[in-house]
């Protein structure tokens, strides 16, 4: 990100991303949610008209006290419309059962100011300084946001790591490295890590690759500058990727409840609100397995294409 004039001039080498071929979806993406944030803070739309919680205690009395006629032998679908309960996997609901954001909105500091706002500007940013016309144009701006992106990488990466032990604003199992399951007739089927641990290790990616990217800006060692710059965009975008996956997510889950209730109790479908909140903590991390493996695609199929970027990758740091 610390580019010269004089090196664009004389390089011969493939460039980091070609401009008629950028993606400006990222920066979409944050602008909407970014505008879907504040309105959120301010009350103009309130979260509620959007994520209304009811709760499953009452059917869970009448399953328990097995008073005959108390509760009917429902159709998950049915249960869920009866309580107005959204079902399972497609809400932002935390273990004290509210909406996400409504809670962030009491640590606006941390959350907003710490992490979300300054990761909407790492978005655009990135893009930006992976646009090789801007590069050559303006080199100075270039090695200015470079600093500032690299300084916000960092922001990040720290507040993440706060978020995740602070209580309640994030989606933390008590267990690290417990691994989420998916069972039929009681046989695990698939398996996934932590929302936490997955989270931490980007983290820690994300910090590594800009320490790379920076280290060989500053020797000079321009290509090697490059593809650790891209390396470290991968790192970073894993965030927004989790985002879309997590829309996925839900999207499907909203059709999950329309199966024969027989087929839902043999993969163990949750029916309770504390059932359901274990397997929405899951579908978190669940989010963030899927961007992983999304992203580690997308840099072997980088690195295939382009050998030249595992030489660059493995120059030795003078």
């Amino acid at each position: 990100m610390y580019i010269s004039e004089q090196r664009y001039a004389s390089s011969n080498e493939i460039p980091v991303c070609d401009p008629k071929r950028l993606d400006t979806k990222p920066g979409v993406l944050s602008l909407i949610l970014f505008a879907f944030v504040w309105f959120q803070y301010h009350g103009s739309v309130p979260a509620e008209l959007y994520f209304k919680y009811g709760s499953l205690a009452e059917h869970d009395h009448a399953t328990a006290r097995k008073t005959s006629g108390d509760e009917p032998d429902l159709e998950p679908i049915d249960l869920f419309r009866k309580y107005k309960v959204l079902p399972p996997l497609t809400s932002l609901r935390n273990s004290s059962g509210q909406f996400d954001f409504i809670q962030r909105k009491e640590a606006f500091g941390l959350y907003y100011v710490g992490h979300a706002f300054p990761g909407m500007l790492w978005s655009i940013l990135m893009a930006v300084q992976n646009t090789n016309k801007f590069r050559k144009a303006y080199p100075r701006a270039h090695r200015v946001l470079g600093r500032i992106t690299l300084g916000i990488s960092t922001l990040l990466s720290l507040s993440g790591w706060a978020l995740l032990r602070k209580k309640g604003l994030s989606y933390r199992h008590e267990d690290w490295s417990h691994l989420h399951k998916v069972r039929f007739n009681g046989t695990t089927v698939f398996l996934w890590p932590s929302f936490a641990s997955m989270t931490d290790i980007i983290g820690i990616l994300v910090m590594f690759t800009g320490y790379k990217t920076i280290v060989y800006a500053r020797q000079g060692n321009y290509a090697a500058h490059r593809t650790w710059a891209r390396f470290h965009t991968y790192a970073g975008f894993a965030i927004p990727v989790q985002r879309v996956w997590l829309g996925i997510i839900l999207s499907v889950a909203m059709l999950i409840p329309l199966l024969p209730k027989s087929i839902l109790q043999r993969f163990n479908y949750p029916s309770n609100d504390e059932a359901i909140y274990k397997a929405e903590l899951g579908s978190q991390g669940l989010a963030v397995f899927l961007a992983a493996v999304s992203t580690a695609f997308i840099v072997y199929r980088d690195v295939v294409q382009r050998p030249s970027r595992r030489d660059h990758a493995n120059v030795k740091l003078s």
